[in-house]
């Protein structure tokens, strides 16, 4: 299946099967500059699908974290959920934490897959978006803490 053939159903049920990392190793983080990255390999518990999980903080600071759940299908690699920081501006959302999705429209507008964003007070930092994607991706045996949101914005 081409990803502009993706429908909004299709791509929840790829970030609702229920996955695990394929190594039970916890991977190591690597400075990549100026950032730092942990890779998890994922799997589908049921089936043959095949993620990884990417979180990402910068070195320098701490609003500016990604976490990445990107699919890896036979037509190449696609992001399906991004849980980001507050140190950047997207569209209306003004320097809060947002979570990025892939739809359905934006695949056949050739936009990026996961252009729209939702702003999210469920997190503030790194470990809370990590908490947020891991629920949100059906992600077991990955450790996460859920974490307040700050009372200082």
């Amino acid at each position: 299946m081409a990803h502009e053939s993706l429908t909004d159903a299709a791509i929840a049920t790829l970030i609702d099967m229920q996955k695990e990392p394929i190594s039970t190793l916890p991977p190591k983080p690597k400075d990549k500059g100026s950032h730092t990255e942990i890779n998890y390999h994922l799997k589908a518990v049921d089936g043959d699908e095949k993620f990884s999980l990417l979180i990402r903080q910068n070195n320098r600071v701490v609003r500016d974290f990604s976490c990445i759940l990107q699919w890896h299908s036979p037509e190449g690699d696609l992001i399906l959920l991004r849980c980001n920081g507050s140190s950047h501006p997207h569209g209306k959302i003004r320097f809060k934490c947002h979570i990025h999705r892939t739809t359905e429209g934006a695949l056949r507008r050739g936009w990026k897959p996961e252009s729209h964003a939702d702003a999210t007070e469920d997190y503030s930092l790194l470990e809370g978006a990590k908490y947020t994607i891991v629920r949100l991706a059906n992600i077991r045996g990955i450790p996460a803490q859920p974490v307040a949101p700050s009372l200082f914005p």
